[in-house]
């Protein structure tokens, strides 16, 4: 089932903590501007792995960011900062900024729902000519290019997007990374079909989803 308000706000204020002792242990080794933007980095790619599991972010930040310090050293200076005391954490380096979509993975009957609607979006453009459907998927395609997706999960929306009767839509995405594409995919049927035919298809393609076991965790229609 989705997580209630309190869980999610638990979840948050848990990102919030790690976020913290991240920082913090990243200034031991970096300049603090450079610590803050590889804290960013973990916020968008790497804030939904299990707290000790921090090679591929340390990997991460010794490519972007060019450091010649061992990456045992790093790693010791996270998991020290992670085991700290609250009151022993800087302030959240991000507190300053709008954290727009805090990495929070979809429950499985989201996913379902949504795979749902994209497939039944995606299906009701077969009928059009080649023209339509290659503007679709291009159009689509650059939207996704330009969110802030993990580049596996953008590979994978792009081939299942070009041809999805071989691929399935994967998992892994924000409930709000999936409200968007299913509104870019909206947008690309109002110019390329027209608005009316892209209403009756998103009519459609939630009657759909609302028939799915699923749909009673999870309402089709929270995500238009």
């Amino acid at each position: 089932m989705q997580m209630n308000q309190q869980n999610m706000a638990d979840h948050l204020e848990m990102i919030t903590l790690r976020r913290r002792a991240i920082f913090k242990g990243l200034c031991e080794i970096m300049p603090g501007s450079q610590a803050q933007k590889a804290v960013e980095i973990w916020q968008a790619d790497f804030s939904d792995k299990p707290v000790y599991a921090l090679q591929p972010f340390i990997t991460r930040v010794s490519s972007d960011f060019g450091l010649d310090v061992p990456r045992n050293m790093v790693q010791r200076a996270l998991i020290n900062a992670l085991s700290l005391n609250v009151a022993e954490l800087p302030d959240d380096p991000l507190s300053d900024r709008i954290i727009k979509t805090p990495h929070l993975r979809a429950s499985p009957e989201t996913d379902i729902v949504f795979n749902t609607l994209l497939t039944e979006l995606l299906s009701s453009t077969e009928n059009q000519n080649v023209a339509v459907i290659l503007n679709i998927r291009t159009s689509l395609t650059e939207q996704i290019k330009r969110m802030s997706i993990k580049r596996e999960l953008q590979d994978s929306l792009i081939e299942y997007i070009h041809e999805p009767k071989s691929y399935k839509p994967p998992s892994g995405l924000s409930v709000e990374q999936m409200k968007a594409i299913l509104h870019f995919v909206y947008v690309d049927l109002c110019e390329f079909i027209s608005p009316v035919l892209a209403d009756e298809i998103m009519s459609e393609s939630v009657k759909q989803a609302e028939q799915l076991p699923e749909a009673s965790s999870c309402n089709p229609r929270d995500f238009l």
